[in-house]
């Protein structure tokens, strides 16, 4: 809305320039364009029309759009106006909005959506879109676009939640096929910069309908408009070439270029596209060992030539073009092609950014250039010309880190290793970091992964420090190591450190094993089809996974940990690291994996508080007719056959450690997490894929609008434990978000919540299966077993149960955390809860928890003070770096 007069600025008497109009509203409908004033004297106009068109004057219909216009001159015109600029353009718009003539309509339209305005600030943007609102209304059409217009510039600039809210409010409209095609195809790209591809996707496909419908509605109108599909086409080959669909970028852009409404300068930015498109893959098709036309690379230098021809009006583009030339020229062996395309780059460069704009793009275009000037050094086979090499990679390193630290977290999470091309920069960096100091180098290349992985979204969230080799090693327990991913393109690099060993090998990229990946995952969590042999093809899968990613060396240092922790899974997707390192038919080392080392650091380095009890389960809440209408397919808990709170009675437990049916609330979880050791759900699991935290429990109806449904954003800030058991269907389903720490699923809400380690399944489980598991586990964990440990045994129970011998029943059991945590280390408090009842076995049943059942543990450690008091307060949690007895003190 129009912001507040200003007040009167101060003249000085004695410059001509700043005296005063007699008659500013005179001067103003007499004004001359063609025969301007000073600059400074144009300004003093603006000012004294201001304020008289505040005090109640009027001006006649043409002068408005004098006015508007002088305003955007003086702006433009970088001149210093002595107060708020931006509450002078929005009132300078909101009057020609209210009282100028039809040109003003058309005017706007020139200055933000033609060639001038492809740089005008997102502020003025702002400035002006609210006035139009307030003239025309939020359904105008020329406000809708200026609005989609603004949520665009928010984008680019790094505001998501501002980008997100405007294009919401226009979707929200319903404003027409066309506009609903620009906001659709914009907050794909929103949703895709922020880790969301998939539902990305969804938006992009909204986009094309909406577009298609627009150009038949204009075609029936008898004024064929293809310009809302011209500009989905465009953003939709972007869309493509991030995402890796190369084939549907190019389709993209040849249907682009078929438009009538497609100008030679949206080809030529689509022919970037084009570029990256062939060139990437055959970049994909030479690692695969697969033969692409002789000529392809011929193309992809074409289309990047006339994208580099943009250079002037679009520097960035011209950059990005130099670089990928490079890269052709490199394919080719055209090493003096190669030189000259990215001294090229350097140039544009050069003229795009001053050389302290914190601009990120800034940041991402050096790193890849850098990345280009390494391969270049490294191919010359020039010992001094690498060293060189990698200083400015490391510098260009520096400035991406120090870059992505500033930017806002999202509440799903993105790291820094989400982006494809700060991939590229790292697994360069660690190549030629070994290249050139060998053995140390690995170790230099691995503290560079350490500080990318320190910025993750829960390492941020919980303010964990960054920590290096030195640091990491000193936290290892004795028979505990680390195995670290870092995929790019082409290759990728994999760690294993202990306390006393590194080795770094370079394995085959990431990016191609991720469909053998999914087709062992599938092996692993389809349901068993009584077919002989099926056992055997999964570990066959297993085995042939494993020699592709823990290669001979380090695959013989992993052998020799008891206990192993994985950093990077996400990177490569879904990567079932637990039977990397064994058979799964076998018995299972004790695996976890590690959201990032900083934050592993972070936690073992405090101590954790005693509690009042040391066990409560909430199970089985009620049913309400609102929660059965809400969610119709629920199925009954407990199933049919199962007794009510099953797992606690398998348990021993009675009285007040039991909470279920009315009692089964939020409040019942929340009291569970301050004061229990151990808090065990088994509740229905939810999925909201509209949530960018998509999981959630179904616990008792509170009788208010969330209808007991407790999703992860309800989760930040409730009290919670150090570990946590979900054993459910999908508990660890969320968008995939490469390079980040798992943030959009239920273990990643408890772990920002201050949660240790959490145990939870990736898939459908049994109900059975799931209290098998669930019971061992607990017994386990009593008996002074670490997380990771007591899970592996409570996997290889669940497999010796009668009917669950395959992975379906229990491979989806993983933990994410401090696995190696052993929070009843010494202490007598769980075996006192638990007595002597025997282990016993739970009888099967073939039901399944479809409506994703969900069994939460919240295992806390108590904590013991090294001035233990004479009434005996219980041990603390036991950490792998301290020897099995030893104390752990809390604070007093």
């Amino acid at each position: 809305m129009p912001r507040a007069l200003p007040a009167a600025p101060r003249q000085d008497s004695a410059s001509a320039e700043t005296q005063p109009f007699g008659d500013p509203i005179a001067a103003l409908e007499a004004y001359d364009f063609g025969s301007p004033p000073p600059p400074q004297r144009q300004l003093q106009l603006v000012i004294e029309v201001d304020r008289a068109l505040a005090e109640g004057a009027t001006l006649l219909t043409e002068a408005y759009e004098s006015y508007a216009y002088l305003v955007y001159v003086c702006d433009t015109g970088k001149l210093d106006y002595p107060e708020d600029w931006l509450g002078l353009i929005e009132r300078a718009t909101l009057a020609y909005a209210r009282h100028g003539n039809g040109t003003y309509r058309r005017y706007l339209e020139s200055l933000l959506f033609g060639k001038e305005g492809r740089s005008y600030e997102l502020r003025r943007l702002i400035a002006m879109s609210d006035a139009l609102i307030e003239a025309y209304g939020a359904t105008d059409p020329l406000a809708l676009k200026l609005a989609c217009k603004a949520a665009d510039h928010a984008r680019a600039v790094g505001d998501v939640e501002d980008a997100l809210s405007r294009i919401d409010a226009v979707l929200a409209l319903d404003p027409g096929a066309a506009i609903l095609a620009d906001a659709y195809s914009l907050r794909g790209q929103t949703l895709l910069g922020i880790g969301l591809p998939d539902v990305a996707a969804l938006d992009v496909a909204r986009a094309f309908e909406q577009a298609e419908s627009a150009l038949e509605q204009s075609i029936e109108a008898g004024a064929p408009d293809d310009q809302a599909l011209g500009t989905v086409l465009f953003r939709a080959a972007d869309f493509y070439v991030l995402i890796q669909r190369y084939d549907e970028a190019l389709a993209a852009v040849e249907r682009l270029e078929g438009l009538k409404s497609s100008d030679g300068t949206r080809i030529a930015l689509a022919n970037l596209q084009r570029g990256i498109a062939i060139l990437e893959r055959n970049r994909r098709a030479l690692a695969r060992g697969e033969a692409r036309p002789a000529d392809e690379l011929e193309w992809a230098r074409t289309a990047l030539e006339l994208a580099s021809r943009m250079a002037e009006a679009y520097p960035t583009t011209g950059v990005l073009a130099s670089i990928l030339l490079g890269d052709i020229a490199l394919l080719r062996g055209d090493l003096d092609l190669c030189r000259r395309s990215l001294d090229r780059a350097r140039v544009l460069l050069g003229r795009r950014f001053d050389a302290d704009s914190g601009n990120g793009n800034r940041a991402r275009l050096i790193g890849l250039l850098e990345v280009g000037e390494a391969q270049l050094a490294l191919e010359s086979g020039d010992p001094t010309k690498v060293s060189q090499a990698l200083v400015r990679l490391e510098q260009a390193y520096d400035q991406l880190l120090a870059s992505w630290a500033s930017t806002p977290l999202r509440p799903g999470g993105v790291g820094f290793l989400h982006e494809r091309s700060r991939r590229v920069v790292l697994t360069t960096l660690c190549r030629l970091e070994i290249a050139v100091h060998g053995d140390q180098g690995a170790g230099r290349a691995f503290d560079a992964l350490l500080r990318a992985q320190s910025l993750s979204t829960l390492a941020r969230q919980r303010g964990a420090p960054s920590v290096d080799l030195s640091g990491l090693r000193s936290i290892l327990g004795a028979g505990e190591g680390v195995v670290a991913f870092v995929p790019s393109v082409g290759s990728s690099w994999v760690f294993a450190v202990d306390r006393d060993r590194l080795e770094a090998e370079e394995v085959v990229s990431g990016e191609l094993l991720r469909d053998e990946i999914a087709f062992v995952n599938q092996s692993l969590r389809i349901a068993p089809r009584g077919v002989v042999g099926e056992i055997d093809e999964v570990q066959r899968r297993c085995a042939g996974l494993r020699e592709k990613l823990l290669p001979s060396r380090v695959g013989e240092l992993v052998d020799g940990w008891a206990s192993i922790a994985f950093l990077g899974c996400e990177l490569l997707g879904d990567v079932p690291v637990e039977f990397l390192t064994a058979n799964p038919a076998e018995s299972q080392p004790a695996v976890s994996r590690w959201p990032s080392a900083a934050l592993i650091a972070q936690m073992r380095g405090v101590d954790l508080a005693a509690t009042a009890r040391p066990l409560a389960v909430v199970s089985s809440p009620s049913t309400s007719l609102d929660q059965a209408s809400r969610w119709p397919s629920l199925a009954p808990l407990p199933p049919p056959g199962a007794e009510p709170d099953e797992l606690a009675r398998r348990l021993g437990l009675t009285g007040d450690a039991c909470r279920s049916g009315d009692q089964a609330r939020l409040a019942a979880l929340e009291a569970a997490g301050t004061d229990a050791a151990v808090t065990a759900l088994l509740v229905h699991g939810l999925y909201d894929g509209s949530r960018e935290r998509p999981a959630g429990l179904l616990l008792a109806d509170d009788h208010d609008q969330r209808l007991g449904a407790v999703y992860c954003a309800d989760l930040d800030g409730l009290p919670t434990s150090p570990v946590v058991l979900l054993l459910t269907c999908g508990a660890a389903r969320g968008p995939g978000r490469f390079g980040d720490d798992g943030a959009t699923h239920l273990g990643g809400a408890f772990i920002g919540n201050g949660t240790h380690a959490v145990v939870l399944a990736a898939a459908e489980v049994s109900h059975a299966a799931s209290l098998v598991f669930g019971e061992a586990l607990i017994r386990e964990l009593a008996a002074g077993a670490s997380v990771a440990e007591a899970a592996a045994h409570a996997r290889e129970r669940v497999r010796a149960t009668e009917g669950f011998a395959h992975p379906f029943h229990w491979a989806a059991f993983r933990v994410v955390g401090d696995g190696a945590l052993r929070p009843f280390a010494g202490s007598d408090a769980m075996a006192a809860v638990l007595g002597s009842l025997p282990a016993g076995g739970i009888s099967v049943q073939t039901y399944t928890i479809g409506a994703l059942f969900l069994l939460t543990a919240v295992v806390s450690a108590i904590a013991l003070s090294r001035r233990r008091s004479a009434a005996g307060v219980p041990p603390g949690c036991q950490h792998p770096s301290e020897p099995v007895g030893a104390a752990r003190c809390g604070t007093d």
